[in-house]
């Protein structure tokens, strides 16, 4: 049994991430990978967490690439705004309940990448739908216990839920 699941994280993050790898690929950019690489791994081990579902994904992703853009645009590419970048990304996921942990490094890689605003399109919104789609059709093609998404618009977790003790 357990040979079935490491099989399916196995293949199933190799075709999904090696798909999108290739799709971002396309754009001539390789730095936002390591995000969707993380984002993989959390989709194949914790599917069912609230931080993995589409709407955390997408949204996270998205806000903290915008952020990460603004920035650099604002400010350019100094230290201290990458570390801006970063907090105001992780705040705005929370605030939002889009928190998506891998999303967060996207701050940091638009500010290092020297993004453009079009990289939201062509490259964070593809990478991320694709992540979705790829990730249900083979939870379900597998027949895994729990699909993938199990909620698509869930919220990511509340404030309370944080474990911030105050």
């Amino acid at each position: 049994m357990k040979i079935k699941k490491f099989g399916i994280v196995l293949l199933g993050s190799f075709l999904t991430i090696s798909l999108v790898f290739y799709l971002v690929n396309l754009t001539g950019n390789h730095i936002w990978l390591a995000s969707f690489a993380s984002s993989t791994a959390l989709l194949f081990i914790s599917s069912n967490h609230s931080v993995a579902q589409p709407r955390a994904l997408i949204g996270g992703h998205l806000i903290c690439a915008l952020v990460g853009i603004v920035f650099y645009h604002w400010f350019e590419d100094h230290w201290w705004v990458m570390a801006m970048s970063l907090s105001v990304g992780i705040f705005l996921m929370l605030a939002t309940r889009t928190f998506h942990p891998p999303a967060a490094a996207n701050t940091v890689i638009m500010i290092n990448a020297h993004a453009s605003f079009i990289v939201l399109i062509s490259t964070i919104l593809l990478g991320t739908v694709s992540l979705v789609i790829l990730t249900a059709v083979i939870t379900r093609v597998t027949k895994s216990k729990v699909p993938y998404p199990s909620h698509w618009f869930a919220p990511s977790p509340r404030a309370r839920d944080w474990g911030i003790k105050h």
